[in-house]
């Protein structure tokens, strides 16, 4: 018996990996030429030059450091991944440091919106401590505006602690804020579909307990009423009269003011009486839609 031809086994496609490594190797060119054409000092990237660049510009002035920071980012995209913690090594600069003054370079490099701050804060570690700053709040602070309770003038006399200090208050103070209106919102929604799901529920009611859940909601309010009057509005007016007579007012004034401000409350409450036809006396007398069949 014959023994069959072996099929001849398909070659592996090697073109499209290929070509992904090429695209990529592309792109990474494209990348470095434009960081090198955007913060380079318009010569072909040299690695030794760079270096004393580096060096060169470290622990000087905030407008030092920025330069520093972007000869960092043209050495970032030209040596390979695994050569740039020994460059940091030879450089005696840590990383998180060399990563913050990169930062530093990218945030404030646009001069239109950051001349004044750079020359305010005047050395690296205020420039560092300025990065919490957004955008907006950079060019506001830039332009003369206050921000986060200080100005240029502020920047330029504090510490460095002090202006750590401060924008870390300040910035705990708006997360604050942005938590407690958050948790508001989240009262009100709940309170919405608390209150949208009881009118659903009084809807689907029969009349007689659709009738039982309103009046609960009315005696609800006013018993909430008369607790703030018996409460708050209570104390408040023995509080003001106290003050009357601390400060040596007329009692004359203090009367007229608070009989006129009782007044109109106490004539919405008779306005009520009128409206819906309630008795004002003490006896049982109610109106003709409240009496029992």
């Amino acid at each position: 018996m014959a023994r069959p031809k072996n099929s001849p086994v398909a070659a592996p496609d090697t073109a499209k990996p290929a070509a992904d490594v090429e695209a990529a190797l592309v792109q990474a060119a494209e990348r470095s030429a434009l960081i090198l054409k955007q913060f380079g000092d318009g010569l072909p990237f040299d690695l030794p030059r760079y270096e004393h660049v580096i060096r060169t510009h470290l622990a000087r002035s905030a407008d030092e450091m920025l330069a520093a920071g972007r000869a960092l980012l043209v050495v970032r995209e030209h040596v390979p991944h695994g050569d740039w913690r020994d460059f940091l090594s030879r450089l005696g600069l840590e990383p998180r440091l060399a990563q913050r003054m990169s930062q530093a370079a990218l945030k404030f490099s646009n001069a239109s919106t950051s001349t004044h701050l750079i020359e305010a804060a005047g050395n690296k570690s205020k420039l560092i401590e300025l990065l919490v700053l957004d955008d907006d709040q950079v060019a506001e602070l830039n332009e003369g505006g206050t921000v986060a309770g200080i100005t240029l003038d502020d920047v330029a006399t504090m510490s460095v602690s002090d202006l750590r200090k401060t924008l870390r208050e300040a910035r705990a103070e708006a997360e604050a804020n942005d938590k407690l209106l958050s948790e508001k919102n989240d009262q009100i929604d709940t309170l919405k579909k608390e209150r949208d799901a009881a009118n659903r529920r009084i809807k689907a009611e029969k009349p007689d307990a659709q009738l039982v859940g309103l009046h609960t909601e009315v005696e609800a309010e006013l018993v909430g009423l008369e607790a703030v009057i018996g409460g708050k509005l209570r104390e408040g007016l023995e509080k003001l009269c106290a003050a009357y007579v601390e400060n040596g007012k007329g009692d004359a004034q203090r009367t007229r003011l608070l009989a006129a401000s009782l007044r109109a409350v106490q004539q919405q409450i008779g306005d009520l009486f009128t409206e819906f036809n309630l008795p004002q006396g003490d006896g049982d007398e109610l109106p003709a839609w409240a009496q029992d069949e």
